[in-house]
């Protein structure tokens, strides 16, 4: 039988290094281990390619507006337009007349200027040169020379004409009579004729193109033209008792005074149709037209009316002498004859504003101004006066 294992002896000096043993098999993966801390960022690469466009997104909000830029050059005339609508008239400025500045007539009116004529001088006409006064009393017309007053002819009218309101048509002078007719003389010649109306005028006025003729026993107006197939060419029958008076032609319209019943009418000169009648006064008489508007002597109650010629408005009343009679404009001013106490009174158109009432001959009735003065006529004498 084998006894029994002795101790073991001493280790033994270690021998050489032998020889490297084949690789073992690789061992089972283990377990991920913890990971460790982010290292240093490298450095950027190179940029990649661009990719595609994308599509375009929605339009977002506005932003606030800028500050304005710089102006920029000017661009090119552009082609001009048509041109626009008139616009209305203005009112009537104070102007300076060029004839009185020429005249050093800085006064307000001549006191100096009377001129005996014919008797009863009750009609005054401006020819542009010539002041014509028709005389009731003694059938006939004067011709006075405006810059001296001198009586340049004397034509008579007939027999009982008795010539009252004159006008002037550019080439001929029409004349009212008490005989029931009118009567053109022409003033290079003096050729006098008559055209039967069957009616007494008492205004006359003209148009342009025709002239009109109060009729004041028959409450009418007619239109008559001697260069027409027939003289009368419209007829407006106004109211009974209108008593037409006094006649001024607006540039459209031809207006016509009722003393007989406080108004006033305005006439369409196309056609003859009545635009429209308005209150005014006390027994209207004379009338004049400032451009605007139309002035009225109201003898009833010793005034003078501005009414706008455009709607009737009127624009005021004012006080001048007793019983006015005649209207006329100068270009500024007003002036209103007063045939109860000898005068005429001035007043600014622009403002009514009184300017002054100055002494005249006898019943002043007619009124006319031939570019610097009026000439007034003194139905009471056989006088005009020059102011």
């Amino acid at each position: 039988m084998t006894g029994p294992q002795g101790p073991a002896g001493l280790t033994g000096p270690a021998g050489p290094k032998g020889d490297t043993g084949a690789t073992g098999l690789a061992g089972p993966k283990g377990e991920q281990g913890v990971a460790g801390p982010q290292g240093l960022v490298g450095p950027q690469g190179p940029a990649g390619a661009a990719g595609q466009a994308g599509a375009t997104g929605k339009t977002g909000p506005a932003g606030p507006q800028g500050p304005e830029g710089p102006a920029g050059a000017a661009g090119a005339a552009g082609s001009k337009g048509d041109p626009g609508p008139v616009g209305p008239a203005g009112p009537p400025g104070l102007g300076l007349n060029p004839i009185q500045i020429g005249m050093l007539r800085w006064y307000p009116a001549t006191t100096a200027g009377e001129v005996t004529v014919c008797k009863s001088p009750s009609g005054l006409a401006f020819d542009g040169q010539d002041i014509w006064v028709t005389c009731t009393g003694s059938s006939q017309v004067t011709r006075v020379h405006t810059p001296d007053g001198a009586i340049l002819a004397t034509y008579d009218l007939g027999a009982s004409a008795s010539p009252g309101p004159v006008v002037f048509d550019g080439i001929e002078l029409w004349i009212g009579t008490e005989l029931g007719d009118v009567r053109t003389l022409r003033t290079r010649d003096g050729a006098v004729t008559p055209y039967p109306v069957a009616a007494v005028s008492t205004a006359l006025a003209y148009d342009g193109n025709a002239v009109w003729m109060a009729a004041h026993t028959k409450d009418s107006v007619l239109q008559i033209n001697n260069k027409s197939s027939q003289l009368t060419l419209a007829s407006v029958n106004l109211p009974s008792g209108s008593s037409p008076t006094g006649l001024a032609f607006d540039g459209e319209n031809i207006w016509v005074t009722h003393q007989g019943l406080n108004k006033v009418t305005k006439i369409r000169v196309g056609d003859g149709s009545t635009l429209a009648t308005y209150p005014i006064g006390s027994g209207p008489t004379g009338i004049a037209f400032d451009g605007q508007n139309m002035w009225i002597a109201s003898q009833g109650n010793n005034t003078v009316t501005k009414l706008r010629a455009a709607d009737g408005a009127v624009l005021g009343n004012y006080m001048v002498g007793a019983h006015p009679q005649g209207v006329a404009f100068d270009g500024n001013f007003i002036w209103v004859t007063n045939q109860a106490d000898n005068t005429v009174t001035k007043l600014r158109a622009v403002d009514a504003a009184n300017f002054g009432t100055f002494p005249v001959g006898q019943s002043p009735t007619a009124i006319a101004f031939d570019g610097a003065n009026v000439w007034v006529a003194n139905s009471g004498g056989s006088t005009i006066s020059k102011r």
